[in-house]
């Protein structure tokens, strides 16, 4: 009887054993399980985080691209205003050129008549002359 009491007290003690370890076992399982919550709860926030700085630097890339069409767009627009604008001059000094050269053959024609009436008007006056004196 007093083996069995022995056995029994010893079997009682490894159950309060077994409880205790059990109740340490469970407390820890939570604690872990916070633990591993409280990390989940971190990486989502992280993720996130992460996310809306993706979207945010995709939403600045999309503006920065549509600006980089926009200034490429106004940047051909004023070449092609600038090239006009070089053409119109270049018919400008093309044109003025010709206006130039016209005059310049007016001077030219108005020089060889002038001189040619000159040369007229001294032939005359010394005919003139020439008769006055055969006259005289």
């Amino acid at each position: 009887v007093e083996e069995l009491a022995l056995v029994q007290q010893q079997l009682q003690g490894s159950m309060h054993e077994s409880q205790q370890l059990k109740r340490k076992l469970e407390r820890q399982i939570s604690e872990d399980i916070e633990v591993m919550e409280k990390q989940r709860q971190e990486y989502e926030f992280s993720a996130q985080t992460i996310e809306a700085k993706l979207n945010q630097a995709q939403a600045r890339s999309k503006q920065l691209l549509r600006e980089k069409t926009e200034l490429l767009q106004q940047l051909q627009e004023e070449k092609q205003s600038a090239e006009r604008a070089l053409d119109d001059k270049d018919e400008q000094i093309s044109q003025l050129k010709d206006a130039n050269n016209r005059l310049r053959e007016r001077m030219q024609q108005s020089e060889h008549k002038r001189a040619s009436l000159k040369s007229k008007f001294k032939a005359s006056l010394q005919a003139a002359v020439k008769r006055q004196n055969d006259e005289a």
